[in-house]
């Protein structure tokens, strides 16, 4: 018996019972190099198996747990990444997949406890710190929202983390700090002229400040 195929989209697992263990962790080997896009096609039983077969696995449960919420099981994405973060504490892929999780469940005091633990793990990651940032300006916790942004390391900064920090500075009036992640957006987007203008009212209210 051929326990898998190569198709168009990718490789598809055909996972049975009557596959030897030893086999089918190659067969999980083979479920990671699947295109995203196949997701909804793979069948969650090749994963369950995958996670029985080494529970210590981050992968098999990040995407069985993608599998359920692309197929619509909300509770069940968030209980399948509970279980990887219980195994995998510091992990901060695993922690901001379960904060996000958590959002789509309407737990929002415990997504931003996870989401604010991934920037823990990985202070680096943009993505991880704007989107801890909204989800606390979402709840009126905009200062703790606004300390996620460091108006030293400004410069560097995409332009997604850039503009999240400008609009939660004007929010709060903290127009000094505002300054520096509008002066870093108008030398990643010198054409924008919105931006432009920003910095000239940003630098008029600091003149009329001092």
């Amino acid at each position: 018996m051929t326990p898998w195929r190569l198709s168009g989209a990718g490789w598809q697992l055909c996972c049975t019972d009557t596959v030897e263990p030893s086999l089918q962790a190659t067969y999980w080997v083979l479920y990671w190099g699947c295109r995203r896009k196949t997701l909804k096609s793979l069948p969650s039983n090749c994963l369950r198996k995958a996670i029985d077969l080494d529970p210590g696995l981050p992968g098999a449960r990040i995407n069985l747990a993608e599998l359920y919420r692309a197929t619509g099981d909300g509770l069940k994405s968030e209980q399948t990444y509970a279980e990887a973060v219980a195994g995998n504490p510091d992990r901060a892929d695993l922690r901001f997949g379960h904060g996000l999780s958590l959002v789509r469940q309407k737990a929002t005091a415990q997504a931003i406890g996870e989401l604010e633990m991934a920037v823990q793990l990985d202070p680096a990651n943009a993505r991880y710190r704007m989107t801890a940032a909204v989800a606390l300006d979402s709840v009126g916790r905009t200062e703790e929202a606004f300390e996620l942004f460091d108006p030293a390391q400004a410069t560097g900064a995409d332009a997604n983390l850039l503009n999240t920090a400008i609009q939660i500075g004007l929010k709060l009036r903290r127009y000094a700090e505002t300054l520096s992640f509008a002066m870093a957006l108008s030398r990643l987007q010198p054409e924008d002229q919105n931006v432009a203008d920003l910095v000239r009212q940003l630098l008029a209210v600091g003149e009329d400040n001092k």
